[in-house]
C-alpha cells in the first residue's frame, strides 16, 4: 500500500524517476562544488537539496542566486527523488499529515541503483487506466481528505481512543450514536507501511453507518520509526482490545478489512497461533465472522530493491517471518468459522494481482473458508473509494456480512 495506503504511491515526474520515501538527513557544506561532487556520486534520479533551499525555491525565487546567497554557510540536506518531491508537494497543497519516512545515511538496507522495471511493477498507480500516475494520486489524496473532513462534520465518532502507548496507536469510532451492539466493521489503512493515515479513510465510513454498522479505522505507528514487526503487533494489540470492546456493547458481527499495506496487517492475524488462542480462550475470536484482504502485498521478498524498501531496513529473519505467503503452512492450524476475502482489482499492478491470488491458494491450507475476488475494471484505488457506493460488489460483500438477514440500504 503504498502512499497509501495500499496504500498511496509517490507521484513522479517520469518512469525514470522511481520512487524514494527515504529522505535522509546529513550534514554537508553548502559550496557549490561539494554539491556537485556528491549529486555526481548518486544516480541521475536524485539530487542534494538543502531545507533552506527547498522554502526558498518554494518562494518563487532563482536557485542559482540563492545559491550565491548561502555559499559559506552549511546547511542540512536530504536524499530526495522528483517523486518525493512531487509527493511532498502534494501534501503540502491538501494540508494532509501523510507522513514521509527517513533512513539514516549508513543504513545498509538502502541499495542503489534500485531495479527501475521492479519499482514500476511494484507501484499502484502506473497501472490505472483512468488517470496518469501523477494526477491519480493527487486525486486519491483529496478525495480521502474531503471524504474524511465531511465525514467527521456528519456522523458522530470518537477520535483517537488510545490502544498502545505511542502517538499514532488509536482508532476512531464512527456511529458512536448506534445501538449499543451494533455490527463492527474494523478498516486498517495503507502506505507501504510508512505513509497515510487513519484520518485520511472516511471513505470507509458513509454507507456502513447508513446501514446501522459502526467502523473503527486503526491508526499506526510507521516506518522507520518502528519495525515492521511493531506495526504488527500494534495491529493485533488493536484487533483484540476492538474484539474486547464488542464483547463489551453485545455486538455479534465484527469484520476486518486492510488495504494495500492494511492487507497484509490484517492477514497477519491468521498467522499467530498464540493470538488467535488468546482471543478464542477469552472468548472474542468468535465475534470475527470475516477478514478481507484488499490490494494486498504479501511476499515481501520481491520489494528489497525497490525505493520503498528503504524505510523498512528489513533484516533477512524479518522478510521470512512476515512474507505470509511463504510461510510454512504445517506450522499453523486450520481455523474454522471464519471467512477470508482475497480481494484485488484487474487493473492494479500485475505484481498485486498475483499476489493476491497466490496467497489466497495459500489460505486454503489453514482457512476453511477462502474466497478469491477479482474485480473487473477495479485499480488499487478506486477500489476503496468506492466503498461509498451501495451496488459495489465489494461494499456489498462486507454489508452481507455484517448484516446477513437485513435489508440493506
Amino acid at each position: 500500500m503504498r502512499r497509501d495506503s495500499p496504500a498511496v504511491p509517490l507521484k513522479r515526474r517520469s518512469r525514470e524517476a522511481s520512487n524514494i520515501t527515504a529522505l535522509y538527513v546529513d550534514e554537508v557544506s553548502s559550496e557549490s562544488k561539494n554539491t556537485q561532487r556528491q549529486n555526481q556520486q548518486l544516480p541521475n534520479r536524485f539530487k542534494l537539496e538543502s531545507d533552506a533551499e527547498r522554502k526558498h525555491k518554494r518562494s518563487g525565487s532563482s536557485g542559482s542566486n540563492f545559491r550565491r546567497k548561502v555559499q559559506h554557510r552549511a546547511w542540512t540536506y536530504r536524499l530526495v527523488s522528483p517523486a518525493a518531491e512531487q509527493f511532498r508537494d502534494v501534501r503540502g497543497e491538501l494540508g494532509t499529515k501523510v507522513s514521509l519516512a527517513g533512513v539514516t545515511p549508513d543504513d545498509r538496507s538502502v541499495r542503489y541503483p534500485f531495479d527501475d522495471e521492479q519499482e514500476r511493477l511494484y507501484t499502484p498507480s502506473e497501472w490505472s487506466k483512468r488517470y496518469k500516475s501523477e494526477e491519480l494520486v493527487a486525486k486519491f489524496l483529496k478525495f480521502c481528505e474531503e471524504t474524511t473532513e465531511k465525514t467527521r462534520k456528519t456522523v458522530k465518532c470518537e477520535l483517537n481512543v488510545p490502544y498502545g502507548p505511542t502517538e499514532r496507536a488509536k482508532y476512531d469510532i464512527y456511529g458512536t450514536d448506534l445501538p449499543k451492539d451494533a455490527p463492527i466493521f474494523v478498516f486498517i489503512h495503507g502506505g507501504y507501511w510508512q505513509e497515510f493515515s487513519k484520518d485520511l479513510t472516511g471513505f470507509s465510513v458513509p454507507l456502513f453507518i447508513k446501514n446501522k454498522i459502526k467502523v473503527i479505522t486503526i491508526g499506526y505507528d510507521l516506518c522507520p520509526n518502528v519495525r515492521l514487526g511493531d506495526i504488527v503487533a500494534e495491529i493485533k494489540s488493536a484487533v483484540a482490545q476492538i474484539l474486547k470492546y464488542a464483547a463489551d456493547s453485545g455486538s455479534k458481527y465484527v469484520c476486518v478489512a486492510g488495504h494495500s499495506a492494511g492487507a497484509h496487517l490484517a492477514a497477519c492475524l491468521l498467522h499467530d497461533n498464540d493470538w488467535i488462542d488468546l482471543m478464542t480462550q477469552q472468548g472474542y475470536f468468535a465475534l470475527l465472522k470475516e477478514i478481507i484482504l484488499i490490494g494486498g502485498i504479501y511476499n515481501l521478498r520481491p520489494i528489497i530493491n525497490i525505493s520503498f524498501a528503504a524505510a523498512l531496513k528489513l533484516t533477512d529473519e524479518e522478510i521470512k517471518a512476515l512474507s505470509l505467503s511463504t510461510l510454512d503452512k504445517a506450522k499453523g492450524h486450520r481455523i474454522t468459522n471464519l471467512k477470508v476475502t482475497v480481494t484485488v482489482g484487474d487493473c492494479d499492478s500485475p505484481a498485486f494481482v498475483d499476489e493476491s491470488r497466490e496467497y489466497a491458494q495459500k489460505l486454503i491450507s489453514i482457512v476453511d473458508n477462502v474466497e478469491y475476488l477479482l474485480l473487473q475494471d477495479i485499480d488499487h484505488f478506486d477500489i476503496v473509494e468506492k466503498l461509498l457506493d451501495p451496488n459495489y460488489d465489494l461494499a456489498k460483500l462486507i454489508l452481507k456480512c455484517l448484516q446477513p438477514d437485513a435489508i440493506l440500504c
